[in-house]
């Protein structure tokens, strides 16, 4: 079942962060320790005033998608909605949470006005990642580098 965040899944959206984070580029070229209060606090802002959704199994959060809702750049009268968290406890990979999760996060996206919705697909995302993204509608838009300065 795929349902909105509330402010008591705080806890276990904090340990699937954690979970995610040691895969990302800040982890693995910047070195930048992960930071549960700063975590804790972007997403409960986040349940309350942008999308975030959880998905349960048999009573257990085993997902969540994160997305932040904000001006288009280029035209303020557009919502972008950006990714922060897409994450599926590795025992459920396979199951269809991941994509129980992005066809509710686009609808959700689009139920608070958003024009669009920019996906990350990180250097070790699994190579299904990109077939998921490719067959729920989303096209390769830009890619990005980072320099550790």
């Amino acid at each position: 079942m795929i349902r909105p965040a509330k402010q008591e899944d705080l806890r276990r959206i904090i340990e699937m962060c954690e979970r995610f984070y040691p895969f990302t580029t800040y982890n693995l070229k910047s070195k930048i320790p992960f930071d549960v209060d700063a975590t804790a606090l972007l997403a409960s802002t986040m349940i309350d005033s942008h999308v975030v959704l959880v998905a349960e199994i048999d009573e257990k959060v085993v997902g969540v998608i994160g997305i932040i809702l904000m001006p288009f750049i280029f035209n303020p009268e557009r919502i972008h909605a950006g990714e922060i968290i897409w994450w599926v406890e590795p025992e459920h990979i396979g199951e269809g949470v991941g994509r129980q999760l992005l066809r509710a996060a686009d609808q959700a996206c689009k139920e608070k006005n958003a024009t669009h919705i920019q996906m990350i697909d990180i250097e070790c995302s699994p190579v299904r990642a990109e077939t998921l993204y490719r067959s729920e509608g989303y096209e390769l838009t830009e890619r990005s580098f980072t320099k550790v300065i």
